[in-house]
């Protein structure tokens, strides 16, 4: 999924540190609504925001939990 997301190139700075690292590589972030994933690449300068549908399939991936409870 990573893979094939629609990355640009974009230094970002976040206001707070990531909610998540996967393999030293991706830095990953809840939105402040609590429903997307914002992912940056550091060492890249990439940046994308995964879909809602996206998001939530990978959160649970990472947790096992849904991103957005109802």
């Amino acid at each position: 999924m990573l893979e094939k997301t629609n990355w640009k190139n974009r230094e970002v700075k976040m206001a707070y540190p990531p909610n998540f690292k996967i393999n030293y590589k991706y830095d990953i972030w809840i939105t402040p609504l609590k429903n997307m994933l914002e992912i940056v690449i550091p060492s890249q300068s990439q940046y994308t925001r995964l879909s809602a549908k996206e998001s939530a399939i990978l959160y649970e991936i990472i947790t096992g939990e849904n991103l957005v409870e109802d």
